[in-house]
């Protein structure tokens, strides 16, 4: 395993609401790194872009629909440029749709 994926595995169980003891609307503020934070920037805006998505998906995410990823997405990038803490669940969600976005372009 590389040291990025092991970082990377290390960030999400951080972000688990059972190993931190906090709830879905409780702020973390997450220590990456400006590259980390940039993945997650890039993977959200694949939704404006490349990626297409539909309703359900949208919702199986944990968005209310696509007019919503889109708009909390863009909520979520500039968050994550000004360095500010997400809640666990914008964190997850943000996991999430990085990740699925590299599935759906």
């Amino acid at each position: 395993m590389s040291a990025a994926e092991a970082r990377w595995r290390t960030t999400v169980s951080a972000l688990q609401c059972d190993d931190v003891g906090t709830g879905v609307n409780d702020e973390i503020a997450v220590p990456l790194t400006d590259d980390e934070r940039e993945l997650l920037r890039c993977g959200l805006g694949e939704w404006g872009g490349p990626a297409r998505c539909t309703d359900r998906m949208a919702v199986a995410m944990g968005f209310e629909s696509v007019q919503d990823l889109l708009v909390q997405a863009d909520r979520l990038r500039v968050a994550l440029a000004s360095k500010l803490p997400l809640t666990q669940r914008d964190w997850m969600r943000t996991l999430l749709a990085t990740e699925l976005a590299d599935v759906a372009v």
